[in-house]
């Protein structure tokens, strides 16, 4: 037969694990959302060198330059279009 003090033990085991990992979830999410922040800087970054740099093109064409501009708009819009929908994860969390 089971004592009942191993159960409380037990119990309060499984309630700090529940803890940890809630704190680590809550940090991966945290640190996921900055990466999310940090791509989409990235992002509107290259656009917007992108379009300077199409600008300076068609204002002063050059041989070789139409291959870069034509190579950096497909990144920017492959970067741009492909972006995974963002999901917002909610559930019991403690504070830290």
């Amino acid at each position: 037969m089971l004592n009942l003090s191993s159960l409380s033990e037990d119990k309060n085991k499984s309630a700090r694990q529940v803890l940890d990992l809630e704190r680590e979830t809550l940090q991966l999410r945290r640190e996921l959302q900055d990466t999310r922040n940090k791509k989409e800087e990235a992002d509107q970054k290259l656009l917007h060198l992108s379009n300077m740099l199409r600008r300076h093109e068609t204002s002063d064409p050059s041989e070789d330059g139409k291959t870069s501009v034509d190579s950096l708009s497909t990144i920017t819009t492959s970067s741009s279009v492909a972006a995974p929908p963002r999901v917002i994860l909610s559930g019991p969390v403690t504070d830290l």
